[in-house]
């Protein structure tokens, strides 16, 4: 019985080849987005699932208060790490982290220069990162001892092995041995955390264990088997009331464990740990959009085969009255759906692993399909099954009840053109392929206004340059690169202004009271407002003369609505304990991405702080300079490489998750376009197929190609229109929810509704025109020949 159901259902398909290959191109196409979606999606969600106590593992949030202002930073004062796994019973390890950090080692004449962290000895017996030679019971144990990369340890050591050996680190002016304990495997592709060397905070940090005002290290927990993680957050609470003398209603900080295993989906914890947010919200919108573009498929296929559903009436009357129970014809329309989709799902894949290098490239990541692994292919054949099923349920059900005696009467079961299921699943598509058009015009005019926006700082031309040991001779290495005919302006600073990542709540100024603020700080020189074209908005550039060390401070005007100062210039403000006038206000410009607002900052005039330099470049010779540059930074370090970055670049840098995105909703707009396209292409076939003799009588009666174009198209086009009244209030909600993540963003209009619209009109004008314009100049008496 199966077996003949089967061959019925290849002669049907085959049978129908024009209308089943419509059919399998849009389910493959469908079928194909949203492999390669998954695909990603399940790679996020993979993230940091490799370590064995990977549900143990929680972050520690600091919850602020002051003035009444709460923040939440991924940051914990420098003491808390050590006595949280002491006073607290729950608390099994505790592990302090650095930022990223970069640092030259030597071993011979060999020099290699890699980023990692530092951390306290406990990181290895809490995190599963494998060791090629060493014991992670005691790798970091040593002050002195450092963990490499196995990358880095063939660099330095070649074959041999790296265990003890001795490396030199630069570290200021000073040269420290280290120790070798540990080699690294390569870390896992799906880490968080990424280093090429792990370093002891002890003995170089600048901090003490008494340390509870500086909140430089994120603080990592691991819990004790069973432990309750809202029990340990008020054990927690409750310890650092201990600590910090906190009473209710007072200003304070509390910690709050966050899952490791979320945090690389929501790593930005602004506005609360409850309510993090980040990478999520993308997997939401493209699982969504998955499901938005198989859908349209789906509906393509229920559409096209209710439409043909007349053709095989008199199959159902003689199969009906030769004994066929319903049951048995429903199952053999499934057959056919669930056949033409396993036929999809196999050339789905096929395009999937095509189409995977590019869009590896475009998502930056090295995923691959896992044909061995069975998961994926009983998630494919159940997916197929589903879908098959899903499709083809509607026209099974419908062309499985009609009447046999009614049909073999010679009574006209042929589907209506345009009946009313079909228009609703029309509108349907289109709906959804309007909502994706709009967005993604959206998305692009908003990545637009972030790239071109004015920032209010200057970053063409502008390389960012590490000054290493060249800062023992900072003013005569920086006048040299002055002086060259490419150079158009230098300054030192500690940070990058459009990225500046030091702040302090510990500002005073006259008349302050109790109001609390955060500034941003950056220690910089004379020729830092130069350099940046900031515009001055009241007062003087720095005024100390370059011997004089005394400090100055230039501030935005966020900072003077903060301080509520009304004539700024001369008042004294306090910074870190340097009490100095402010002598001058900047406009204000962003510091931070457009995610953030601009906040107050403080330009701090403290030359022997900066250990960076920012050249403006006049744009002629770039690259004849910079090799000019090059060469009198190694006149004062031949130690570290010479390394730079243009700003432009590392500010763009800051949105490679947006631009991924707008990239791959323009992709995905055009499938889903293209799928619909599909579907009104074959219905428009079927409908001036149905029509042939309408269409010969009248042009008979005169009747013009344009009139008869008119007739066919008006009625799909009545339809896009619905879907544009349909498709704008949701395309809207969800659009504006993803612009509510940019603290400055472009206003809202109809403009991109109505391209999306006009988009949608004209390409169903063009798919509808092509059947109807044939169907309108064909000569009318081939289709009355037989009248």
């Amino acid at each position: 019985m199966l077996k003949n159901y089967i061959k019925v259902a290849f002669r049907s398909i085959l049978k129908q080849r024009t209308f089943s290959l419509i059919n399998i191109i849009g389910l493959a196409f469908g079928l194909t987005c949203a492999i390669l979606i998954s695909l990603w999606v399940r790679d996020e969600l993979a993230y940091d699932q490799f370590h064995e106590n990977h549900d143990r593992l929680y972050l520690t949030v600091s919850e602020i208060k002051i003035g009444g202002e709460i923040s939440y930073w991924n940051a914990t004062p420098f003491a808390v790490g050590p006595l949280l796994a002491e006073k607290v019973s729950d608390v099994e390890k505790t592990s302090r982290i650095s930022s990223e950090v970069g640092r030259l080692f030597t071993h011979g004449e060999k020099k290699v220069k890699p980023s990692g962290i530092y951390v306290d000895s406990t990181f290895l017996h809490m995190f599963s990162f494998p060791l090629v030679e060493g014991d992670v019971n005691t790798a970091l144990d040593d002050p002195y001892s450092v963990v490499l990369s196995k990358k880095y340890a063939e660099s330095l050591f070649g074959d041999i092995s790296a265990i003890n050996k001795i490396v030199e680190m630069a570290e200021g002016d000073s040269i420290i041995q280290y120790k070798v304990t540990g080699v690294l495997e390569d870390l896992p592709k799906q880490s968080s955390l990424e280093f090429d060397f792990l370093l002891p905070f002890e003995p170089q940090s600048s901090f003490s264990d008494s340390d509870w005002y500086n909140y430089n290290e994120t603080l990592l927990v691991m819990l004790r088997e069973g432990a309750d993680r809202y029990k340990v957050d008020q054990q927690i609470r409750d310890f650092m009331k201990e600590y910090t003398k906190e009473e209710d209603g007072e200003d304070y900080t509390r910690l709050h464990l966050y899952s490791f295993n979320d945090y690389h989906l929501k790593s930005d914890m602004s506005a609360g740990v409850e309510n993090a947010t980040g990478k999520i919200e993308y997997v939401r919108m493209f699982t969504i959009v998955a499901l938005a573009i198989v859908l349209i498929a789906v509906m393509n296929f229920m559409n096209l085969s209710t439409a043909k559903s007349g053709l095989r009436a008199k199959e159902v009357g003689i199969r009906k009255t030769s004994g066929a129970k319903r049951g048995m014809l429903i199952f053999q329309f499934l057959s056919e759906s669930v056949i033409i989709t396993l036929i999809s799902a196999v050339l789905a894949v096929t395009l999937a692993d095509v189409c995977l290098p590019l869009f590896n490239q475009l998502v930056d990541k090295q995923l691959t399909i896992p044909y061995t692994d069975p998961l994926f292919l009983l998630v494919i054949l159940g997916l197929s099954l589903v879908v098959g099923i899903l499709a083809g349920s509607y026209p099974a059900f419908y062309i499985s009840g009609f009447q046999p005696v009614t049909i073999l009467k010679g009574a006209n079961h042929k589907s209506k053109s345009f009946g009313g299921i079909r228009r609703m699943l029309v509108v349907l598509q289109f709906a959804l392929s309007i909502a994706l058009i709009s967005g993604t015009i959206i998305i692009y005019e908003q990545i637009q206004f972030v790239m071109n926006k004015d920032l209010g700082i200057a970053r063409d031309n502008l390389v960012q340059q590490p000054l290493y040991k060249a800062t023992f001779h900072r003013e005569s290495y920086l006048n040299e690169v002055r002086a060259l005919p490419g150079v158009a302006s230098v300054a030192a600073a500690d940070q990058n202004p459009l990225n500046i990542t030091s702040t302090s709540w510990g500002v005073s100024w006259p008349g302050r009271q109790d109001e609390e603020a955060q500034f941003h700080v950056v220690q910089t020189d004379e020729d830092f407002l130069k350099t940046f074209n900031l515009d001055l908005v009241v007062g003087s550039n720095f005024t100390a003369a370059p011997n004089d060390d005394k400090i100055q401070y230039i501030v935005n005007e966020a900072a003077i609505r903060a301080m509520g100062l009304t004539d700024p210039i001369g008042e004294e403000i306090t910074v870190w304990e340097a009490k100095a006038p402010i002598v001058g206000v900047v406009k204000d410009f962003h510091h931070q991405s457009l995610f953030q607002k601009i906040e107050p900052v403080i330009l701090r005039l403290k030359r022997d702080a900066t250990y960076r330099a920012y050249i403006r470049l006049t744009g002629e010779h770039t690259s004849e300079t910079l090799s000019e540059i090059k060469g009198i930074f190694e006149k004062y370090d031949q130690s570290y490489p010479f390394t730079y970055s243009f700003l432009d670049s590392d500010l763009s840098q800051n949105y490679d998750q947006v631009t991924t995105a707008g990239k791959l909703a323009n992709i995905f707009a055009i499938v889903a376009i293209f799928i619909s396209c599909l579907g009104l292409f074959g219905l428009t076939a079927y409908m001036t197929e149905q029509r042939t003799k309408e269409t010969g009588v009248r042009k008979v009666f005169g009747a013009s190609v344009l009139s008869l174009t008119s007739m066919f198209s008006k009625d799909f086009l009545k339809l896009v229109f619905i879907s544009f009244i349909i498709a704008i209030p949701s395309a809207y909600y969800f659009i504006n929810r993803w612009l509510e993540e940019f603290a400055y963003r472009i206003d809202l209009n109809a403009i991109p509704f109505i391209i999306a619209g006009v988009v949608a009109v004209f390409i169903a004008l063009v798919t509808v025109s092509y059947n109807t314009i044939k169907a309108a100049v064909a000569n009318p008496i081939n289709s009355l020949r037989q009248e």
